[in-house]
């Protein structure tokens, strides 16, 4: 496989760079209930129990900043391959959601804030739904992107493992959303009662922190798929010779050469074979 350029290799690795600080800390600031308390307690406690009118501003920072770097590091990507129509038409779907996702993203802030407008409520929830709804596409979509960007680098180790992760994680992401709307719908449907109302009393009070849990296993594979190509891109620049056909052929080579040399050698025996305790339960010879 030839190598890519090296220009177009920088800015594949800011995007990288931006979309693996820019995932985690978005599952935590972006899913209501998770840290969002703790972060207006951090401003009333760091203006002084003051709340002036702007305040919700600086409530807003985490979360558009968050979903910022996934923005960033989407068109990052895009400068790299710019002559691949469907690697582009790819970035196009993905920049698609994340700019839905960057959208939305206040309304997260204003639904867990509350609100005493009329009817307020059903469209904040209804925007919170939209952006859940695309953020999820958004995750499943990334994999796929990793798995079209693992096909045009020259790492065949690479390709293999985002073959195998960007088809399990849509199905544990789809699982997650279906496991989501499901208690949803039994929560708004039926009234629960007893030792029942308790435990989904205690499910919504820890609603945001499940939902993280249950998010972990795919983000961490997806994570872990934007690091290989990291990793890949990085020797790709500072090492142009490690993907070469003609290296990986000759260090194929070069093993099977040692093993034909194990193979080949004779091992001899030990000219005494005896062992000490057998010669000291032995009869004397006198």
């Amino acid at each position: 496989m030839s190598q890519p350029p090296l220009a177009e290799l920088r800015p594949l690795l800011r995007g990288l760079n931006a979309l693996l600080i820019g995932l985690p800390l978005a599952l935590v600031v972006c899913i209501p209930g998770a840290v969002g308390d703790w972060i207006r307690l951090f401003i009333i406690v760091l203006l002084d129990g003051t709340v002036p009118p702007a305040v919700w501003l600086l409530g807003l920072l985490p979360v558009l900043g968050a979903v910022g770097l996934l923005v960033v590091g989407v068109w990052q990507m895009a400068r790299f391959q710019p002559d691949d129509a469907d690697w582009q038409r790819d970035l196009f779907h993905s920049r698609l959601f994340v700019l839905l996702c960057l959208g939305l993203a206040p309304f997260l802030y204003w639904a867990e804030a509350g609100t005493s407008v009329p009817g307020g409520e059903i469209v904040l929830r209804l925007n919170v739904l939209v952006f859940t709804v695309g953020a999820f596409v958004y995750l499943i979509h990334l994999n796929l992107l990793l798995r079209r960007l693992a096909r045009l680098l020259p790492n065949v180790v690479l390709q293999a493992d985002t073959r195998i992760f960007a088809k399990l994680n849509p199905l544990l992401l789809l699982l997650v959303l279906a496991l989501v709307a499901f208690y949803q719908a039994i929560d708004g449907l039926f009234v629960a009662e007893g030792r029942l109302k308790m435990v989904m009393d205690a499910v919504n009070a820890q609603g945001g922190r499940m939902v993280i849990l249950l998010m972990l296993p795919s983000v961490a594979t997806t994570l872990s798929m934007i690091w290989k190509a990291r990793q890949t891109a990085l020797r790709v620049i500072f090492e142009p010779g490690a993907f070469d056909d003609e290296a990986i052929l000759a260090a194929a080579d070069g093993g099977r050469e040692d093993l034909e040399d194990a193979a080949g050698d004779k091992i001899n025996s030990p000219a005494d074979t005896s062992c000490p305790a057998d010669a000291a339960r032995s009869p004397d010879p006198e």
